[in-house]
């Protein structure tokens, strides 16, 4: 099987434009994050796309954790309590 060849310019602000059967092939859209490994002469990326946050329903399950343990309680916010305000300045007429 013979790898498919394709070719993009590099602009004068170090950007590239991947061409769109790439992007189809790869499943590449707006936001999706590239990694890229680098060699001695060349490089290569991976497309990582962004999974909805329902994909990571249940996977907690297969371990035998409750999702309510990971739950992050509160903290009061003591900037809130009006008797920690500073008191107002009074407004003098000049």
């Amino acid at each position: 099987m013979q790898d498919e060849v394709l070719e993009a310019t590099v602009s004068s602000k170090g950007q590239v434009t991947l061409p769109a059967a790439l992007r189809k092939k790869l499943g590449i859209e707006t936001g999706t994050k590239l990694r890229f490994e680098i060699g001695e002469l060349n490089f290569s990326f991976t497309a990582r796309p962004q999974l909805p946050i329902s994909a990571y329903r249940g996977i907690l399950k297969p371990y035998g954790i409750d999702p309510k343990l990971l739950e992050i309680e509160k903290e009061y916010d003591r900037s809130a309590d009006p008797s920690r305000w500073p008191a107002p300045t009074e407004l003098k007429a000049p």
